[in-house]
């Protein structure tokens, strides 16, 4: 892993919590860095299959993410950091305190994803483990399709 300048906000992507801890155990990064939704559920409701409440976990976490990077400490939101929608939200909190981001990417077998995400409490449907695998499809829209909506076919 590269070094991680102080403050940072570090994205974990497609793996998380055994190597999160082993950065931590090896010095990489300070003890209190990482911020997980597991956690968090397992300290409301003593699980962390719990599905309720998913979303106040998921504002809680992106508050205490806030929290470390507004004071300048590095922060990793110990999650699998999937969803691009989950990764912008972290990454914009980062620009708004002006702190440097570092991804490290997983090379996860697709099986394994599949299993986190269905039987690991990550709570993906396999669809959405296979969309950031899938590239972009472009479509081109017909000429004539716009005439025909507009008024009808004049053939």
């Amino acid at each position: 892993m590269p070094v991680v300048a102080p403050g940072s906000l570090v994205l974990l992507i497609g793996g998380k919590t055994t190597f999160c801890q082993q950065l931590i155990v090896d010095g990489r990064l300070p003890p209190n860095a990482a911020i997980s939704p597991d956690l968090l559920r397992a300290q409301v409701f003593d699980s962390i299959e719990e599905g309720r409440e998913k979303g106040r976990i998921e504002r809680l976490t992106l508050e205490l993410v806030e929290l470390r990077l507004q004071y300048g400490k590095t922060v990793v939101p110990d999650d699998h950091n999937l969803l691009p929608e989950r990764r912008k939200a972290f990454h914009l909190l980062a620009e708004r305190w002006k702190r440097p981001t570092t991804a490290v990417v997983f090379d996860t077998l697709l099986d394994e994803l599949l299993h986190r995400g269905l039987h690991g409490g990550l709570g993906l449907p396999g669809p959405v483990i296979h969309r950031p695998l899938r590239p972009p499809v472009r479509r081109r829209a017909r000429p004539d399709r716009h005439r025909r909506q507009a008024g009808g076919d004049r053939r």
